[in-house]
């Protein structure tokens, strides 16, 4: 059964896991590189159009998501258990506080500006409007110094958390001298039993997510989420536990080997039912209050169980082939490890980047998405040997410095590679036409028969920071703007028309509005009420109070607690829905009058 002598209770670097763990990390790339390559209407960050291509993309961003965290969190409780059971409390977190808070508390800081350069570069290529490094200069430029988020950073965020919570617990079971000597040995059998695992942990991961509504795990970057999403930081500390449990229970880990191949090609297989599941269950988690149609009910029922399945088998399967074939130390294997952590910081600003040197040439997005994750893996481990592996960031990192794989032909390298990047011709190349915003990428004038429609309407639009108002068109005193952007920024760029977020008095108002709309769009955009001020009082902007019920049924409904804007065009119907402020979407202006078209 066992390819290498692993202990019961290792005492030595357990290579196949510390391997793992590094590539859970390095996996980010596909995430963040397919959001690049995903259409916006996917929830992906690009203007490509829905493709053939587009179900790879999404396939692959939901496989690797399904699981990498999850097992991510329960390595990190496996390796905090061995630090403490080998150095004591004291020492497991000191080394939490070097390879964790330091690390996140600096590239916190420093990696914002970098990463809005690298994606504000990547959208004015896509725009082929001017020069991107111009953009990409003057947005990171002009970053505030607090950091609104954690960014890719969020796990650092919440395993700081979870540590410190850790702590805290394990020293109040020792004061109290709880033994858990049910509990380990439950773990322990559990863990060592392939298909018991899969039922245990499967089912477990089941009742969390199904009450909860999560049909996939959800991810929070909020400095608060500690408080806004306890149940998310509880079930990654449930993850870490297991974990730790799994260490200190005695666990033997040569037993993850068991049935590895065919845990791993399960988990394949319930990741794609996973996935065509979903077609199924759009719109499932914003039904609150009232009991969804039995089909869906039925779809999502096999969405979370499905999902529950391939999460186990992924997370066990995977780290039993890691630890029969990366097991040994080799030097290869090492060297991913001992990389990942930058890797995984640096990644997100270089996707920008290199995707928009992928995305300019004339390839199929099946083959620019994988150029895309080796083009920002192979950057990222190019600065790895050149700057980080043999200096003090490699010891800040890792805790000690390495020899690197090759230096000075990974010098040559990077600036090969930065070459062809600086010298491809971005400014004005754009990656094709941008796709049409209007439904079906028709016409806005045919979509709207009937109607005078200025388009665009502006020859040189107003310029103002990461608004896009080339692409509003005027119908009557209206200029509809299908480019998104948040609440705020929605009337800045009202107020730069001349103009102001629209404020609609009746409900006739309303209804043409809305059939204009839904006639030239298929996604909502914003409207200017709102309940900031009070929850439950929703006021234009001029203050005056909303007097006609234009309300969807079981809205507003504040979901998540945290929908103070109105939207319009959500669904198919004309009522209204209350929306996150801060969720980009397009929006409409009232102007002064009829529009005529702006130079």
């Amino acid at each position: 059964m066992a390819a290498h002598d692993i202990s019961k209770q290792p005492s030595e670097r357990i290579h196949g896991l510390d391997a793992y763990r590094g590539v859970l990390m390095m996996l980010g790339i596909v995430i963040h590189v397919g959001m690049v390559f995903l259409p916006q209407e996917w929830g992906g960050w690009s203007d490509y159009p829905e493709t053939w291509d587009s179900y790879g993309v999404a396939w692959s961003i939901n496989f690797v998501h399904l699981f990498r965290m999850p097992a991510f969190f329960v390595l990190a409780g496996f390796f905090a258990a061995l630090l403490w059971k080998r150095y004591g409390m004291r020492e497991m977190l000191d080394n939490r506080f070097e390879r964790i808070v330091l690390p996140f508390g600096i590239f916190v800081f420093i990696l914002p500006p970098a990463v809005e350069a690298g994606f504000s570069f990547l959208s004015a290529t896509a725009e082929a409007k001017g020069s991107p490094w111009t953009r990409s200069y003057e947005v990171a430029a002009g970053q505030s110094l607090w950091p609104e988020s954690t960014m890719h950073l969020w796990f650092l965020y919440d395993l700081i958390c979870i540590v410190a919570l850790g702590a805290l617990v394990g020293v109040g079971i020792q004061r109290l001298k709880i033994s858990g000597e049910w509990l380990q040995g439950f773990v322990r059998r559990t863990v060592e039993s392939p298909w018991r695992s899969l039922l245990v942990f499967g089912l477990a991961n089941t009742l969390w997510c199904f009450p909860l509504r999560w049909d996939s795990i959800p991810t929070s970057s909020s400095w608060l989420a500690f408080l806004e999403a306890p149940m998310l930081m509880g079930y990654y500390f449930l993850a870490y536990g297991i974990g730790w449990l799994i260490y200190i229970s005695q666990t033997d880990v040569r037993s993850l080997q068991l049935r590895a191949r065919a845990l791993t090609a399960l988990g394949l297989i319930c990741s794609v039912v996973y996935y065509v599941a979903s077609f199924w269950t759009e719109g499932f988690e914003e039904q609150q209050g009232e009991l969804p149609p039995p089909d869906i009910i039925a779809a999502f029922s096999v969405r979370v169980l499905s999902g529950s399945i391939a999460l186990v088998a992924l997370s066990r399967g995977l780290a039993g082939l890691f630890i029969r074939y990366a097991g040994t130390g080799s030097p290869l294997w090492r060297y991913i490890s001992d990389s990942s952590y930058w890797v995984y910081l640096v990644h997100l600003p270089l996707c920008g980047f290199v995707c928009a040197f992928v995305g300019g040439l004339p390839l199929p997005v099946w083959i620019q998405f994988p150029l895309g994750i080796v083009g920002v893996a192979w950057l990222s481990l190019l600065t790895y040997d050149v700057a980080i592996r043999t200096t003090f960031l490699g010891r800040f990192l890792n805790g000690r410095k390495y020899p690197a794989a090759g230096r000075k032909r990974s010098a040559v390298a990077l600036v090969l590679t930065m070459g062809c990047l600086v010298a491809f011709p971005f400014e004005g190349s754009g990656r094709g036409e941008r796709v049409s915003p209007w439904r079906d990428q028709g016409d806005p004038q045919e979509l709207l028969a009937g109607e005078s429609v200025v388009d665009p309407l502006f020859e040189n639009p107003p310029v103002l920071p990461d608004v896009d108002l080339s692409r509003c068109i005027g119908v009557r005193n209206y200029a509809i703007c299908p480019d998104k952007e948040e609440y705020n920024d929605s009337i800045v760029a009202c107020r730069a028309l001349g103009g102001e977020l629209v404020i609609l008095e009746t409900e006739e108002e309303t209804a043409s509005l809305v059939e204009w709309v839904s006639r030239l769009m298929s996604e909502p955009v914003r409207v200017g009420m709102t309940d900031e001020a009070e929850d439950g009082r929703w006021v234009w902007l001029t203050g005056a109070e909303l007097d006609y019920d234009p309300w969807d049924d079981g809205e507003p409904n504040n979901y998540g607690g945290k929908e103070s804007c109105a939207a319009i065009n959500l669904t198919d119907g004309i009522g209204w829905h209350d929306v996150p402020c801060d969720w980009e979407i397009g929006f409409v202006c009232e102007l002064p009058v009829a529009a005529e078209g702006i130079d």
